[in-house]
């Protein structure tokens, strides 16, 4: 399945250690549909870092 970008950027902030809790920034209701979305799935420790990796650009210590 296919998922929005949006989607798994809120799935991954939200899975965080420290836990915060994102914010859409918008009250736009398409906005918020997309972050409701990230609350129904969750990504596996391994996708997490894999995201972590990329984001950063090398690998995770």
């Amino acid at each position: 399945m296919q998922r929005p970008f949006a989607s798994i950027v809120f799935a991954w902030i939200m899975q965080h250690p420290s836990r915060p809790i994102p914010l859409t920034g918008s009250g736009r209701i398409e906005a918020v549909q997309v972050a409701v979305e990230a609350t129904q799935f969750s990504l596996s420790r391994a996708q997490w870092f894999d995201i972590l990796r990329a984001a950063r650009g090398h690998e995770v210590a």
